[in-house]
């Protein structure tokens, strides 16, 4: 008995001790503002890190492009076996058959090569212009990690407001609903002494089920909106967010705004231009002259058998210089609907270009306008909102006092959650034109 007691002890103390490490393992990421959020973002986003490793890739790939001028050296050896000497008709004076030819065989069997091979590019316009094209994708790689991070930010910016708006919407929504619950007490009780009918008792329930649905709405919502996050900022699914800020219920002091900062996505249209341009100069240097030269310093060994010396006098000198000029006569017309080809690209990087500026342009403007806008609707709604809370509670206490009837103070109720609501996506409306707005600051 005694042993199955401790037993028994040391079980529960194991499974409580289990417990705490587990609530210990869980990580949590507190989030003092929406700085922090985007912070956390910037530097965890897995999406960002493949951006940067792309950036390094086109930094790579432009270093490599810059040694196009650099000579090319290598080292070889080679022993070949002739098995038929060449032959060489000769007069037959030479070997004292005159008036005939002779067929003679020159050479030795085996010819041993080893020597150093330098290659040199003299003028080459196609790897010049690759250099300038392997410069621009590097400085559009950089440019396209900047327009994802702008757009990491608005997205962060987003679902953080989204996620502070929504809980504050929740713990209204908790109020509501105990003011709710306290009507349909109220009002059952009031039935049970015949004060009033059953349909005031539905009408109070159907009231408390409406506020139900909204709270399970708004948890959906927030689920959401912190699921999104997650993923953005680079969580695990088993790391917890803690958001330290609140939305104050009261109005805040909100600014105009009366420009933005410069859209970093366009900044890209203007390099995928700049590099159409290269490749198409690229694709006219291929009508271009390459001039190469080469040259080949080593010695040679000739030999009757397979074997091999190496003593100085056993190996004579071999070296050359070659010039060469290669120029493009006739290719197939490839070029000719290369160049084509690449001046098509040209033109839609051009238009894509200058349609992504009008429209920037316009949405620039229509955003400050709706941000403005916003806020100043945000004044009036807010106004209504504590108005009609106001009404709310004084209702309330009029119903209680049996001054008005439950049509009433339902009518007074339902003003406010209308008020309610319009005050809370005025709000998110406006967070989230303000969450652009942060993006480009």
């Amino acid at each position: 008995m005694k042993f199955s007691a401790i037993y028994y002890g040391l079980f529960i103390l194991q499974g409580v001790l289990s417990s705490l490490y587990a609530q210990d393992s869980l990580s949590t990421v507190k989030l003092q503002s929406v700085s922090t959020a985007i912070d956390y973002a910037l530097k965890n986003n897995p999406d960002l890190n493949i951006y940067l490793l792309q950036q390094d890739k086109a930094n790579s790939e432009f270093k490599t492009s810059k040694n196009y001028m650099l000579p090319e050296v290598s080292a070889s050896a080679s022993r070949q076996i002739n098995i038929n000497l060449p032959t060489t008709i000769l007069p037959g004076e030479i070997f004292g058959q005159p008036g005939e030819t002779v067929a003679a065989q020159f050479g030795q069997k085996y010819t041993f090569n080893a020597g150093v091979t330098a290659t040199k590019s003299i003028l080459d316009w196609q790897a010049k212009t690759q250099k300038k094209i392997a410069e621009v994708n590097k400085e559009l790689a950089t440019l396209q990690t900047g327009a994802f991070e702008q757009k990491l930010k608005e997205q962060v910016a987003l679902y953080y407001y989204t996620a502070i708006i929504t809980k504050k919407a929740l713990n209204i929504n908790k109020s509501d609903l105990h003011v709710a619950d306290s009507i349909l007490l109220l009002t059952s009780q009031k039935f049970e002494k015949g004060l009033v009918d059953q349909f005031a008792v539905n009408q109070a329930e159907i009231n408390a089920n409406n506020i139900e649905q909204n709270i399970n709405a708004n948890k959906i919502l927030l689920a959401q909106s912190v699921n999104q996050l997650q993923i953005i900022m680079g969580l695990k699914s088993a790391e917890q967010l803690v958001f330290e800020e609140e939305v104050e219920t009261k109005l805040k002091d909100w600014k105009y705004q009366s420009e933005l900062g410069y859209d970093k996505n366009l900044s890209v249209y203007e390099y995928q231009f700049k590099s159409s341009e290269l490749n198409l100069k690229l694709q006219k240097t291929a009508k271009l002259p390459k001039f190469n030269t080469t040259f080949y310093w080593g010695q040679q060994q000739f030999r009757d058998d397979f074997a091999l010396e190496f003593d100085s006098g056993s190996w004579t000198d071999y070296s050359y210089l070659f010039l060469s000029i290669n120029v493009p006569v006739f290719t197939g017309f490839r070029n000719k609907n290369k160049i084509k080809t690449a001046q098509i690209e040209s033109e839609i990087a051009r238009t894509n270009l200058l349609n992504e500026q009008i429209k920037t342009e316009a949405k620039d403007e229509l955003l400050l306008n709706e941000y403005r806008f916003s806020v100043d609707n945000m004044q009036a709604v807010y106004e209504n909102f504590m108005l009609t809370s106001q009404n709310k509670d004084l209702s309330f206490e009029q119903y209680e006092q049996g001054i008005i009837s439950l049509d009433q103070y339902f009518k007074t109720f339902e003003d406010y959650l209308k008020a309610e609501s319009a005050y809370l996506n005025a709000l998110s409306n406006t967070y989230s034109y303000y969450a652009t707005l942060l993006s480009r600051n």
